[in-house]
């Protein structure tokens, strides 16, 4: 092989063939094996030795073991040691060479620190740490270019150092990534918590300005960092830049983790994302244009536990009650109170003579169970509480250390009398009773639901009875299914004054496009995640548990929150996840928003599951698919527009609200809702309030399809002129009523629109709670002021509960069409359908195809429908195809004219024992006739006789003598004086109209 002088023809390989001597032996070998062989060694040990760099030869002969390789600057310069068994510990491992390699070649340092130390050949342009501040932790890249100056080292001096040769070296990033040990971050030392603040800032900062962007990677561990350092601002996050950790195995996290605390991370403008982490802190974006947060779990500091079981013997308390006779006067004897181990039955009389009384209730009342009065308790009915028909609402009273009644702060108001004001009512959460009126503990008391102060309380059960109810119910209430809470850890310490309402773990403000997803909250207090003034952003596929709040969509535009888990439930001590009873937190809430979707969320436990108030007639958003299990309320979604469908809406056996949907009288917020298909289930009634549709002050509410299982379907109440609600295709189960068209005082406001359609409705367990100024009746609307009203009433299948069908009072314009009514033989009433004529405005009642399928027999075919007061001028009724079991109906009684009632009306009347006697030959006798709903020109075409004797030998003809009467003429035609005898008699009239 002959050498020359020629340059290389190409870049080296390392395949490239040498000449080689083995054994006396010419062989061959390549470049790479050469280097390999010759100085793969030395680099081994360099690595291992860099990782083992100890400032001091002694310090290296006390920490490491004998063998092993380590580095040294002691001496001024970087050498390499091992480390030996005699005297002095320690030998060199080549000096002359690991130099050279050091300083000319592979620049290789032992920390960051060194770079300030050393003195650098021309040649070298890169330096290579094997760490920053901790021993093997945060090695990285370093050069000297034109962007590595004094000013740079200024700004960032943990990032850029100046060599003792004048030169500035600075970090650089490997695929624009740079880790937190890198930056002098320090993982699991609480020590360094100030100094972490400073470090993080200004490697973010370095990122985003010096290297364009990139990712800020954390290592595994726990980073803390000092709030009181971080301001009111929290550690920046550039635009470009994204904060990542190793998912599950890194931790940032303040010194100060309150809801009320500084932010420990910030982003302002642009786009960045936080990902990959755990976060024990507050996050805020503002002024984004993309990016967010994702795949992180978010850390509170709240206890899972946070009831606590106490034992309340409620049956033990009713051993010796005490009664409650209530309204009416009737005195006891006209119920009776029994108890079977933990159940108590209160049962009213079946004596027929209390179907006159208009309303009363009997209760029986516990003794004293005690109670702590600086503890805060909340109570829970259990499914199977109450059991039975006929309900009264459960009362529970309060009472200081001396039996006096405590103020509840909130007015419970009876179907009539004055308020009690000592009643804790658990659904209501606007009670407290605090250090007495306008006591400072009582601020913000409208978001709370417990009982504090109190030493002591006794419940009140029983059954409640109006005017047309049947007699005989009976309710049981079995109280072991009663559950006094007691709060503990941070349920218990929360002051009214700054409760964990608004403020949020994670904001968006004024944003666009960002999101938040794949993440886990737990135990957070406030909000997890608040989209404030953003558009077009969205918050989904999350999973919040043992937290107070979920999501919130304040001001936004466009904006979507779907797809998310949030379980307000917390535990008490047996371990039992219990709802969220004490305080009004949500699982979705917003306010001012148009344009949004909220959809396929799942929330459980939540006190009200989702509140949507847009506070705009036109601001339209869309609430669909979401399945809520709420104590309260599911659903509130008010002063907008609105499309609902598709939703599942689970409450307590206590709860108030499946839908609540209120409205305002200002135009500029009208409340329109198209509502479809929704399912609305209470898991059982307890004897409370409940409605599976509120509706209030709307303009137009639409509910179509679906099913309700509440103890009133919907109701409807609106003080807007025009205001429409149309109920179509909706099955139901009542407890009190399907519709409930009032309020306590009845409506006020002209031209209301009750349109339903009801497909299959039925009683569930009937009760009746007082409160609500209702009747007993099925359909119930009071008008009680205004005019030009509609009501049309309309269901496929009606079974009724203990009282009426139809209620309608002060209605002008009104239809009836029941298709098929039946009458479980557990209960019987009179005047299934009751219409109240207005008082200043014609009426026009239609009643069609109303078949009553097999009716009580106690009730009789002409008490089908009931007209009270008198029709204003112009009134007219019309009937048509309607029927009583098999027969057709009669007229309505009532009194108003009779020629106003057109169609088809069953005009027939039955005299028994008529005595006809003997009459000669020729003569006539006229006999005065009584027929229900005859009017004066209506015809009289058929006679009969259900006597032996019949009507052979007389000749009849009869006569409208005016409303409901009519003369009947009978004639001997016999030709001879005949003895008729005494005959009971059938007359039938058809309407001529």
């Amino acid at each position: 092989m002959k050498i020359t002088n020629l340059p290389a023809a190409a870049a080296l390989t390392g395949l490239e063939t040498l000449p080689v001597v083995q054994d006396g032996q010419s062989r061959k070998s390549t470049l790479g094996q050469m280097v390999d062989a010759s100085f793969g060694p030395l680099a081994s040990a360099l690595a291992v030795a860099l990782g083992n760099y100890r400032p001091t030869l002694a310090e290296a002969v006390a920490q490491l073991a004998v063998g092993a390789m380590f580095a040294s600057d002691e001496s001024g310069a970087l050498c390499l040691y091992r480390r030996i068994s005699g005297a002095p510990g320690y030998a060199l491992y080549d000096t002359a060479l690991t130099s050279g390699l050091l300083d000319k070649r592979t620049a290789l340092l032992p920390n960051f620190a060194a770079i300030a130390a050393r003195r650098f050949d021309a040649s070298v342009t890169m330096l290579t740490t094997a760490a920053h501040t901790l021993t093997g932790i945060g090695g990285a890249a370093y050069v000297s270019d034109a962007l590595a100056t004094a000013d740079l080292a200024a700004a960032y001096p943990l990032l850029c150092a100046r060599s003792l040769d004048g030169r500035y070296w600075r970090a650089i990033t490997a695929g624009r990534v740079l880790g937190f040990e890198q930056a002098g971050v320090i993982a699991n030392d609480t020590s360094k918590a100030a100094a972490n603040v400073t470090a993080l800032s200004k490697a973010l900062a370095y990122l985003g300005t010096v290297c364009g962007g990139g990712v800020m990677l954390a290592g595994a561990g726990t980073f803390t960092f000092d709030a009181a350092t971080i301001g009111a601002g929290g550690i920046a996050i550039p635009p470009g830049v994204t904060l990542r950790g190793v998912r599950g195995a890194t931790i940032l996290q303040s010194t100060d983790r309150a809801f009320t605390g500084n932010p420990l991370l910030s982003c302002n403008g642009g786009v960045a994302w936080i990902e990959e982490l755990n976060l024990r802190g507050r996050a805020n974006f503002s002024n984004m244009t993309g990016g967010g947060m994702r795949r992180v779990r978010i850390e509170g500091n709240l206890s899972e536990t946070q009831y606590t079981r106490i034992a309340a013997d409620f049956a033990g308390a009713f051993a010796a009650p005490s009664f409650q006779d209530g309204l009416g006067g009737t005195p006891a004897a006209d119920y009776t109170w029994a108890m079977a181990g933990s159940v108590g039955t209160m049962t009213l009389s079946n004596s027929v003579s209390l179907l006159g009384n208009s309303v009363y209730y009997r209760y029986a009342r516990s003794g004293a169970v005690p109670l702590d009065p600086t503890k805060r308790y909340v109570i829970r009915f259990l499914d199977g509480f109450y059991t039975g028909a006929g309900a009264a609402e459960p009362q529970i009273t309060l009472y200081d250390a001396s039996g006096n009644p405590l103020d509840a702060k909130q007015k419970l108001v009876p179907y009539a009398g004055a308020a009690v004001a000592n009643v804790h009512k658990p659904q209501n959460d606007a009670m407290y009773v605090g250090t007495g009126a306008g006591g400072a503990d009582e601020a913000g008391a409208w978001q709370v639901a417990y009982i504090t102060g109190a030493s002591s309380l006794k419940l009140a059960v029983g059954a409640f009875r109006h005017y047309s109810t049947v007699p005989g119910l009976a309710a049981s209430f079995d109280f072991s299914k009663i559950e006094v809470l007691q709060l503990v850890n941070n349920f218990a310490a929360y002051s009214l004054s700054s409760l964990p309402t608004n403020a949020a773990c994670i904001q968006f403000s004024a944003c666009a496009n960002v999101e938040m997803s794949d993440c886990v909250a737990y135990g957070v207090e406030g909000r997890v995640g608040l989209l404030f003034n953003s558009t077009n952003s969205v918050i989904h596929d999350n999973l919040v548990t043992f937290s107070t709040h979920g999501f919130a969509d304040d001001t936004g535009d466009g904006n979507a929150i779907h797809a998310n888990v949030i379980d307000q439930r917390f535990r008490g001590d047996d371990g039992v996840l219990r709802g969220m009873r004490p305080y009004r937190w949500k699982g979705i809430g917003g306010s001012n928003v148009t344009r949004g979707r909220y959809y396929d969320n799942r929330i459980i436990g939540a006190s009200w599951g989702v509140e949507i108030l847009p506070y705009g007639t036109a601001r339209t958003n869309w609430v669909y698919g979401n399945e809520v299990w709420a104590e309260f309320a599911a659903f509130s979604l008010g002063n907008g527009r609105f499309f609902v469908a598709n939703n599942r809406a689970h409450l307590a056996s206590d709860g108030l609200f499946g839908f609540e949907l209120p409205g305002s009288t200002d135009a500029a917020q009208y409340l329109h809702a198209n509502v479809e298909n929704n399912f609305v289930e209470w898991s059982d009634f307890s004897g409370y309030n409940g409605f599976g549709y509120s509706c209030s002050i709307y303009r137009d509410i639409k509910i179509k399809g679906g099913f309700t299982r509440a103890p009133y379907l919907v109701q409807g109440v609106s003080g807007q002129t025009g205001a429409t609600l149309l109920i179509d295709g909706m099955d139901g189960q009542y407890g009190v009523a399907a519709l409930l068209g009032r309020g306590p005082s009845g409506i006020t406001a002209n031209s209301l629109t009750f349109q339903t359609r009801w497909g299959k409705i039925e009683p569930y367990k009937v009760c009746f709670p007082y409160g609500v100024g209702a009747s007993d009746a099925i359909i119930d609307v009071s008008i009680s002021a205004g005019t030009g009203h509609l009501c049309s009433i309309a269901a496929e299948r009606v079974s009724v509960g203990g009282g009426r069908y139809v209620q309608l009072t002060g209605v002008a314009d009104m239809e009836i069409a029941l298709r098929e009514v039946r009458n479980p033989s557990l209960y019987r009433t009179s005047g299934p359908l009751f219409i109240t004529t207005p008082a200043a405005e014609p009426m026009n009642l239609r009643l069609v195809g109303n078949d009553f399928i097999k009716p009580n027999s106690s009730m009789s075919t002409s008490g089908w429908c009931q007209i009270s007061g008198t029709p204003y001028t112009g009134s007219s009724m019309l009937m048509r195809g309607n029927k009583w079991g098999q027969e057709a109906t009669m007229a309505p009684s009532g009194t108003y004219p009779r020629s106003m009632l057109r169609g088809d009306p069953w005009l027939v009347a039955y005299k028994a024992s008529t005595a006809i006697g003997t009459l000669a030959a020729g003569a006539t006798l006229d006999i005065p006739i009584s027929i229900a709903g005859l009017a004066a020109n209506d015809q009289v075409f058929d006679l009969e006789s259900f006597s032996a004797a019949g009507l052979d030998g007389l000749a009849w003809c009869c006569w409208s003598t005016g409303d409901d009467t009519a003369t009947l003429r009978l004639r001997n035609i016999t030709g001879a004086s005949t003895n008729f005898g005494t005959q009971t008699l059938r007359i039938t009239a058809r309407r001529i109209a």
